[in-house]
């Protein structure tokens, strides 16, 4: 069977109230990294005042690390490029959280996938909020 090091990874960008990652944010993702269902492999906060101008902090540079126990996989896989185009999505005046996130769950899943000799083609994730709204459509609809 065909060892796989990582998981495939997320990236999420969460538009943030303030400057910094609300406490039920970092307790979500510390319990998701202990359960071992997720590592948090990258981890940033940007801030983009009115003129534009970005400011980057990440995890390890933030006095507290926003909270987020040291014991957190920090590889750093996220670019200046990277963030230089997910900011775009920051609008000024605002922050934001960005946040790659290794799915271990699903290493163990592609393994043993591959293991069988089968060969994943494709993933494609749709977004909590558009299932939860076709549900709610569906349970509607009966």
């Amino acid at each position: 069977m065909s060892h796989l090091r990582y998981g495939a990874v997320d990236v999420y960008v969460v538009a943030l109230p303030s400057d910094r990652p609300d406490g039920a944010i970092v307790s979500a993702l510390a319990d998701l990294e202990a359960s071992g269902a997720v590592g948090v492999i990258d981890f940033l906060v940007v801030s983009k005042d009115a003129a534009g101008d970005v400011t980057v902090v990440e995890i390890e540079d933030d006095e507290d690390g926003f909270g987020l126990e040291a014991g957190l996989e920090q590889l750093g896989i996220l670019g200046e490029d990277d963030v230089a185009e997910l900011v775009e999505l920051v609008e000024p005046g605002t922050s934001a959280a960005i946040v790659a996130l290794e799915m271990r769950w699903m290493r163990d899943l592609v393994e043993r996938v591959q293991a069988s000799g089968a060969e994943v083609l494709q993933v494609e994730r749709v977004p909590a909020a558009v299932v939860n709204d076709l549900v709610a459509q569906l349970e509607g609809a009966e």
